[in-house]
């Protein structure tokens, strides 16, 4: 066997300073609360060990996947661990390996060395291959039978059957046979010939269908082509290189004609050049038709006349708008005179309103003494009666004499004058009124004058001659939209005969397309046709005959895997079911399973190991075990494949990674037991965080005992680690 020395570890993962433990007592414990850097000092022990293969998917280990292993604050990274292994010989090994940055290109660079008992060192692929001959176990045996890792017991604990097999399997070191079987049935060959069968079949079906359809299209394009002037014997290349050379020889005489250049366009020598040939006619016909000297004179035509009938609207409209403008100005006068006329009015007006209010003031004036004296008079001024307020000299019947001049004089008056003065205000505002209408209408007499003169200028231009006023526009417009009319008439068969020969030679080419259709028919069904007699289409029927027989090639590997992955759980559990049952009888302490028999057996479906855990009388265990006993039986299972046997070289240690979750005080006890005989041939590594089993180490376990106490972990010196 080989024993653990003495661990040495830097900058690997919660480590940054360099830490040392020693093994030199059988019972190695590290206590302290999670997060403090426990499982990173077995993780250490594991890489140091087998590198790269603790880590990834491959592990079955879940929190291995993206794995860390430099601390993240030493910078830049390096790591470092050692250990110091002896065998049964008592030879003392040396391992290190080391991660750091490559001193010649980016990424880090793992070193292995070994330091030999008998002296000496060697390192790279000679130290992997010394270490495999010491090590002997595969890191799948090494997690089976030296390192509980928690996920390993946590997958036990479930009710599901399916995932309780799984994690049997990787306790007892099969996932890679679980693996092959689970990826052949990921595959689904089965299905995949199903449906490469189908596929095939549909493929087949898909070509007989395209082939009837080419067939049927075909006499269809051959109908069109019938329809387009052309004959059986014409649907051919060399016919349709005929019309496409007819074709261009009219549209360059046509260009000549009318005098527009044509560019250099050349027939193909295949019918596949034909379509590029088209496209290159059919963009000089289109340009012809618009450019045809006759076609621009008809444009031009065309123009002019929209302007001069617009022009001949205009000039309708605005004669009639200055008709109609001075007719208004002229009534105005007749009935209300000229401008002339009112502002004289409107003079006199404002003369008698002078008039009238000087009157109106001097009335006014002699009403304000008599209204003074009125009120002096009735007041309670002593004396004041029956005496003049002017001269104080006394008058019979005063106030009397001057009410009734009042009344009967001097206010009437003033109502009569204030009468007249508002009358006049009246004919005053209604003149004003008239004056503002008459600038009104002879502003917009003026206006209309002049738009019907721009409308005169604009016609000038265009009829390009001076309009007087002895001509008449409107009939000079109508002369010269007759002559436009007879132009155009005379241009209509001109332009008509043009595009009749342009016509012609766009039919030419509507027959080239009928037949390169036909053509390209005929080639899509030529395709068609070879695919059927093609060796590919052959070799895919011999495809699935091979695949029938591959999935009977697999099927037999299933079954092998199967069986290999069986037997070999079948013999470790043959060589560790006493201790087995054992252990877990102690520890879980049901005193209703008086023996718990634990075999495998193939399942039909799927030619998976299934477990069985069963009690004395045959009945099912399982679904009667609490969480506790489930643990219970995932450590016994460990325990007993650790210390059976069952693989030929063991490690002289165990290592276990709080190993009681889910266990009650008695569960702990008995654990603790079960230790006790463990620690006879195997030093036990326990990291824990649980202070009862704590207790029970040093209260309970008989041989000498080294606790390394985890305290708080910070950033810059990583775990804090105290011996005990």
């Amino acid at each position: 066997m080989i024993s653990l020395r003495r661990l040495t570890i830097k900058g690997f993962r919660a480590y940054t300073e360099v830490k040392e433990f020693s093994f030199d007592s059988p019972m190695v414990l590290l206590f302290g609360e999670n997060a403090r850097g426990k499982s990173s000092t077995l993780n250490a022990i594991e890489w140091c060990l087998f590198g790269n293969e603790c880590m990834g998917k491959g592990t079955g280990i879940r929190e291995r996947i993206n794995w860390e292993l430099p601390n993240r604050n030493t910078k830049p990274p390096n790591v470092s661990v050692m250990l110091e292994l002896e065998d049964k010989e008592g030879r003392r090994y040396v391992i290190s390996r080391s991660l750091a940055p490559h001193g010649r290109r980016r990424g880090l660079e793992e070193k292995l060395r070994i330091n030999l008992p008998e002296g000496g060192l060697v390192e790279g692929e000679e130290a992997k291959a010394r270490l495999q001959q010491l090590v002997k176990l595969s890191f799948r045996d090494f997690l089976t039978t030296v390192y509980q890792h928690q996920e390993a017991i946590r997958a036990v604990l479930t009710q599901e059957p399916r995932e309780r097999n799984d994690a049997i399997d990787r306790l007892l070191g099969l996932s890679d046979h679980r693996n092959i079987l689970t990826g052949i049935e990921a595959a689904r060959l089965e299905k995949e010939r199903r449906e490469i069968g189908t596929s095939f079949d549909s493929f087949a079906k898909e070509v007989e269908v395209a082939l009837q359809t080419r067939k049927t299209d075909l006499k269809e394009r051959a109908v069109k082509a019938q329809q387009k002037g052309l004959g059986e014997s014409q649907l051919n290349q060399r016919e349709a290189l005929k019309i496409a050379e007819g074709a261009k020889d009219r549209l360059v005489e046509f260009a000549h004609q009318i005098g527009l250049g044509l560019p250099e366009i050349r027939v193909p020598k295949e019918w596949k050049g034909l379509s590029q040939f088209e496209r290159a006619l059919e963009r000089e016909i289109k340009r012809f038709r618009s450019e045809i000297p006759e076609v621009m004179r008809q444009q031009d035509l065309f123009r002019d006349r929209s302007r001069i009938t617009e022009l001949r609207e205009a000039y309708r409209r605005e004669k009639e708008n200055e008709y109609h403008a001075r007719r208004k100005f002229q009534d105005f006068i007749r009935e209300k005179g000229t401008g002339k006329v009112l502002d004289e009015k409107i003079k006199g007006v404002l003369e008698e309103i002078g008039k009238k209010k000087k009157t109106l003031e001097k009335t006014d004036a002699r009403a304000t003494l008599v209204r003074d004296a009125l009120e002096y008079l009735s007041s309670d001024v002593k004396g004041a009666q029956d005496r003049c307020p002017l001269c104080g000299n006394k008058a019979a019947n005063l106030a009397e004499h001057l009410k009734e001049e009042w009344e009967e004089r001097i206010g009437g008056e003033v109502r009569k004058l204030q009468k007249e003065i508002d009358n006049l205000r009246t004919q005053l505002e209604e003149l004003e009124g008239s004056s503002q209408e008459y600038d009104r209408l002879k502003e917009g007499l003026e206006s209309a004058k002049k738009r019907a003169n721009e409308v005169n200028r604009r016609i000038a231009k265009v009829l390009a001659r001076e309009i007087t006023e002895r001509d008449d526009p409107y009939v000079l417009l109508n002369k010269r939209l007759g002559s436009i009319e007879k132009e155009l008439k005379e241009l209509e068969d001109v332009v008509s005969s043009r595009q009749d020969i342009l016509d012609g030679i766009a039919h030419l080419l509507n027959q080239i397309e009928a037949i390169v259709d036909i053509l390209n028919g005929e080639e899509k069904m030529r395709i068609v046709e070879e695919i059927e007699a093609s060796p590919e289409y052959g070799q895919m029927e011999e495809l699935k005959d091979e695949l029938a027989i591959l999935l009977d090639d697999i099927g037999k590997i299933k079954e092998a895997v199967g069986e290999v992955s069986h037997e070999e759980a079948r013999q470790k559990i043959g060589a560790a079911e006493k201790l087995i049952d054992n252990y877990f009888r102690q520890i879980a302490g049901n005193p209703s399973v008086t023996n718990m028999r634990f075999s495998v057996k193939v399942d039909s479906r799927t030619a998976r190991n299934h477990y069985e855990f069963k009690d004395q009388n045959g009945e099912d265990l399982t679904p009667v075990l609490s969480q506790g006993d489930l643990n219970a039986l995932a450590l016994s299972i460990f325990l007993g494949m650790a210390t059976s046997g069952a693989v030929k070289e063991s490690f002289g240690f165990v290592m276990l990674d709080d190993p009681s979750q889910s266990l009650g005080s008695g569960h702990k006890e008995k654990l603790i037991d079960i230790l006790n005989e463990v620690l006879k041939d195997r030093i036990v590594i326990l990291s824990s965080m649980d202070k009862e089993l704590q207790d029970l180490t040093f209260s309970r376990i008989t041989g000498a005992k080294k606790k390394y106490v985890f305290s708080d972990w910070t950033p810059e010196e990583g775990p804090g680690v105290k011996e005990e």
